[in-house]
């Protein structure tokens, strides 16, 4: 649906094994500006990008933390890269910007309600997929705050960033025109 975004044919290994600052880490801050540079909406939240030495007991390989988690080391929107994040450029670019996703939802109600209404239009069968992946992920929040706070956003991400085990979720076409506008709007700022 969208091109690619440069980043992800950048394939320059970036050396983050050495890092580990939980809070913001100022050597990452030439790839947060060119994220920013990509898309500028992005850059109004002023994210904080930091690194740790060990997996994440939650399972992935980033996570991002809003301010009012009791585990943010920074009191702002805080994206966190663990011992298993990716190296190469383009791949980490597209983790971090995946996650700063996350932020726009608690912050920017015309993003959070662009992404309710792609979530709204969702065909019968992927609303189906996505029960099952709740049931079995062992998530202990309600469907509904599972499907706010991950699903949702993880719809949006693979649908703007063109993430390849998603590739055969159905969309209808008013959820990829909302994915457009919302692409649109990350990189420029213009509303539809």
């Amino acid at each position: 649906a969208f091109d690619m975004m440069e980043a992800v044919a950048d394939k320059t290994n970036i050396d983050i094994s050495s890092l580990a600052i939980r809070g913001h880490d100022k050597t990452l801050d030439p790839l947060l500006n060119e994220i920013y540079e990509e898309m500028p909406i992005l850059g109004k939240q002023n994210f904080s990008v930091g690194r740790v030495n060990y997996k994440s007991e939650h399972g992935g390989a980033i996570e991002f933390f809003n301010k009012n988690e009791p585990d943010n080391p920074t009191g702002g929107p805080y994206v966190e890269l663990y011992s298993d994040a990716p190296t190469k450029k383009g791949e980490l670019q597209d983790a971090i910007k995946g996650d700063m996703l996350h932020h726009l939802s608690y912050v920017d109600p015309y993003w959070k309600s662009l992404r309710n209404e792609y979530m709204a239009d969702r065909p019968d069968n992927v609303k189906a997929m996505d029960r099952r992946a709740y049931e079995g992920s062992g998530d202990k929040r309600s469907y509904e705050k599972w499907e706010d706070v991950s699903r949702a956003d993880a719809h949006i991400r693979a649908g703007i960033l063109g993430y390849e085990n998603w590739k055969n979720v159905p969309r209808t076409e008013r959820q990829e025109e909302i994915l457009k506008t919302m692409n649109l709007y990350l990189r420029t700022g213009k509303r539809d």
